[in-house]
């Protein structure tokens, strides 16, 4: 059958990965098929895919002008203190951020611990200069995680060097805008932070199937965006400017990777607010415009009312802007059920400018974790759970639609002893490089299986836009770059 050989003859994830060494590609099923393009084995046999790969763990990736990839992990403490380039050789190099971390009075003490939750960010500006936002160590009672406050780094020469800056931002409180959305900025990347104001409890509405929903997911944060400049001696950071101070958490540990956009002088920032009334107000969300000259909000635009009705800080949503300055937002939900609505999609009517959007349009049912990337022609494509799978949906631009959304990663979780399935979540997130390859960065989690944190980190690659994945190798990796 050659290289598109269809999944079902693959058994689980020992297999598949034997295979794609052979062949390199996984086809992708349709999504009516009964498999997804990849199965995840039993919960009690993670090791069944932890084959070795010669490509580094990772939990964000960015890509230079050449399209070299840059990898930083921020879960496993075996690879956390530098980030991995590939260099001109083929060869994967480390480059060690822990000296800067020192010098600017950050702990470096050696982690112990995973922490599968963590986050970090990388990109580059139009001049190659590179950015990461990191956690940094922290003691705890059963060692070091990486969950201490997060570290601004900046290089001007690919991660040779590096200096390292205190932005006031722990981590799951804040982001930072990354290349790898597929717009580059022309200067240093936006840092979003939340400032905690107030923690809200209590009841909200009851759903037939599910019963009473708590406010367990909602607090008042204030919204910053930080907007680092170059000077002769490094990065300064000025004083942030305030977004809002009804934000509902900055970003989620699952999908919500890009919630900015930019033109040279207009950046553009979605979040969900807390409404009046949580228990029953839905997520309202907006798009606010900073403009970057003045260092100020110059407007606010709410743009849809997110799933599910009770104010949940998961329902974050994910904002592009296309060549022609179309702003595309896709906003909600935090689905626990196929039942339940899922995301909503809304683009703006005018180029750049916030006043009129088109109505918003639902995509599905069950959807949570959204992340969104556009592609150099405009091509929008997300990345999302739809529990307890992981799915890959495209927008094509030529004809204003949404493809059918293929179905990447599947579980069959475990079953509790009422009856009902575990609760399953892939911390996901989308990236997109310079020749418009799609990377998806999963780590698997099963909350109910003893097994929480056992599951590696793993990449998946498209080069055509979502139809076919594989699990990249180096060879692929340096194949892909660019003169």
């Amino acid at each position: 059958m050659g290289p598109f050989m269809m999944m079902t003859e693959i058994k689980g994830w020992v297999g598949a990965w034997m295979f794609l060494a052979l062949t390199g590609y996984a086809a992708i099923l349709p999504v009516d098929s009964e498999k997804a393009a990849f199965e995840i084995p039993s919960a009690g046999k993670p090791e069944e895919y932890t084959a070795a790969t010669d490509v580094p763990s990772g939990s964000a990736i960015a890509f230079d002008r050449k399209n070299r990839p840059y990898m930083v992990n921020a879960v496993d403490p075996e690879c956390y203190g530098y980030i991995s380039v590939l260099d001109e050789d083929g060869r994967w190099e480390r480059r060690d951020f822990t000296a800067a971390l020192k010098a600017a009075g950050f702990p470096v003490e050696s982690p112990t611990l995973r922490t599968v939750q963590n986050r970090a960010v990388l990109g580059f500006d139009r001049q190659d200069r590179l950015y990461a936002l990191v956690p940094t160590p922290r003691k705890v009672k059963d060692g070091v995680d990486i969950n201490g406050d997060m570290a601004l780094l900046y290089s001007t020469d690919y991660g040779e060097h590096f200096q390292a800056y205190r932005v006031g931002i722990r981590p799951y409180q804040g982001t930072m805008e990354s290349s790898s959305s597929g717009r580059i900025p022309n200067g240093p990347p936006a840092v979003f932070r939340g400032v905690h104001l107030q923690r809200l409890s209590g009841k909200g509405i009851t759903y037939p199937d599910v019963g009473e929903q708590s406010l367990d997911f909602c607090s008042l944060n204030r919204l910053d965006v930080v907007l680092p400049e170059i000077t002769d001696e490094g990065l300064r950071l000025p004083p942030a400017v305030v977004v809002t101070e009804r934000a509902n958490g900055v970003t989620s540990h699952s999908g919500g990777g890009h919630i900015a956009a930019r033109t040279d002088t207009r950046l553009f920032v979605a979040y969900v607010a807390v409404p009046e009334n949580p228990a029953c107000g839905g997520n309202p969300t907006y798009v606010a415009e900073v403009d970057l000259e003045r260092r100020k909000v110059a407007g606010r635009k709410l743009v849809a009312n997110a799933t599910p009705l009770v104010s949940d800080s998961h329902a974050c949503p994910t904002l592009a802007l296309t060549s022609t300055g179309e702003l595309d937002l896709v906003t909600g939900s935090h689905g626990w059920s196929p039942k339940h609505p899922g995301f909503l999609f809304a683009r703006s009517i005018r180029p750049a400018e916030l006043s009129e959007w088109t109505v918003p349009e639902r995509l599905g049912v069950g959807e949570s974790y959204v992340d969104m990337v556009v592609d150099s022609r405009d091509n929008l494509y997300i990345a999302y759970r739809v529990h307890p799978q992981l799915w890959v949906r495209k927008y094509d631009r030529e004809s204003g639609k949404w493809l059918l959304p293929v179905r990447l990663l599947e579980y069959t979780p475990a079953r509790r002893a009422d009856g009902t399935l575990s609760y399953t979540v892939f911390y996901h997130h989308l990236f997109i490089d310079r020749r418009d390859n799609l990377y998806v960065k999963a780590l698997f989690h099963d909350f109910d299986t003893g097994l929480k944190g056992r599951f590696p980190l793993m990449w998946l690659v498209s080069s055509d836009g979502g139809i076919s994945w594989r699990i990249p190798d180096t060879a692929w990796m340096r194949n892909n770059r660019m003169p």
